[in-house]
């Protein structure tokens, strides 16, 4: 946009990523547990076996499993090791490095998170979440 990045760094306070799922009927879904497979995709192997739920369908949700849309956030405060990341002219791939060693919640986080309570499918968080 043209701005030099030093002003980027010094008005930025947060950012926010947030992607919008189709929320599981709680009428109809049914639980399994999670293959090795699809844990490796979320780069979370620790999780193999644990429950997740699936789409069914009933008359609740017109036979489509899902009734809604649920929003997965990921919430990174600029702090000043951030801004002098934006600053040095850091790309995408830095930040996320550095908001994981950070150890600060990302948005497969949540999106694990709300597999795990039943709120969306493993489907939709791979379709959504997960860079292939």
């Amino acid at each position: 946009m043209g701005m030099q990045r030093f002003l980027v760094a010094a008005t930025l306070r947060l950012s926010i990523a947030q992607r919008l799922v189709r929320r599981l009927c709680p009428h109809c879904r049914t639980p399994r547990s999670m293959t090795a497979k699809e844990c490796l995709a979320l780069g979370k192997p620790e999780l193999e076996g644990s429950q997740v739920f699936e789409p069914v369908g009933c008359i609740y949700c017109a036979g489509r499993g899902y009734a809604g849309r649920v929003a997965l956030f990921e919430l990174i405060p600029c702090d000043e090791e951030f801004s002098k990341l934006v600053a040095g002219g850091a790309g995408e791939e830095q930040l996320a490095m550095a908001a994981v060693q950070s150890q600060r919640p990302l948005l497969v986080d949540d999106a694990v998170e709300k597999l795990a309570d039943g709120t969306t499918s493993i489907g939709e968080v791979l379709a959504n979440v997960v860079r292939w």
